[in-house]
């Protein structure tokens, strides 16, 4: 779960301007580089997360160490500012301070310990185990079909050039039908 909500931080804030950095006291001057060190130690953790141990640990401490920072930059905009606008928790996402964002970040503060404390399977290589098979076949298919094409001169006519065939292929039955 943890993985699936850093990789959603991570695609919504590549969408997103460093501009939003702001909010949370980073300097202009520091603020493209704090959101590229950001997005890649969101995009480490959720691969780390995904492998397994002692891999899928580091993982988990980046991931609980990122969720700390971002709760006290959240926590002194919220309590000590007053401050109630977007969060940027999900970069381009809009999403208000509130309590809510606490709640979440607590449960995901205690699965990145459980993460960290009881490693689970190796996800991305169980994944990658299952998939390889279907790619390796898929990647078959094309290899024989552009050999086809190469070999044959065989080609897929374009929509537009189908239907005028089907039409023709139409006309054709017609004229064979009728005497």
């Amino acid at each position: 779960m943890v993985a699936g909500v850093l990789l959603l931080s991570v695609i919504t804030k590549l969408r997103s301007n460093s501009s939003v950095l702001a909010d949370y006291f980073v300097p202009q001057r520091l603020r493209g580089a704090t959101a590229t060190t950001l997005i890649t130690a969101e995009s480490l953790a959720t691969f780390g997360l995904l492998w397994a141990a002692p891999i899928s640990q580091v993982g988990g401490a980046l991931a609980f160490a990122l969720l700390i920072a971002f709760t006290l930059g959240a926590a002194i905009r919220y309590l000590v500012r007053g401050d109630r606008g977007d969060c940027h928790c999900f970069g381009a996402l809009r999403e208000r301070l509130s309590w809510l964002t606490f709640v979440r970040n607590a449960v995901l503060l205690t699965l990145s310990a459980i993460a960290i404390s009881h490693p689970g399977p190796n996800l991305l290589a169980d994944a990658i185990g299952q998939l390889l098979p279907g790619v390796l076949i898929a990647a078959g298919c094309a290899l024989v079909y552009a050999q086809a094409v190469r070999l044959f001169g065989l080609e897929v006519a374009p929509p537009e050039r189908q239907t005028e065939a089907r039409e023709l292929g139409e006309r054709h039955e017609l004229q064979v039908l009728t005497p």
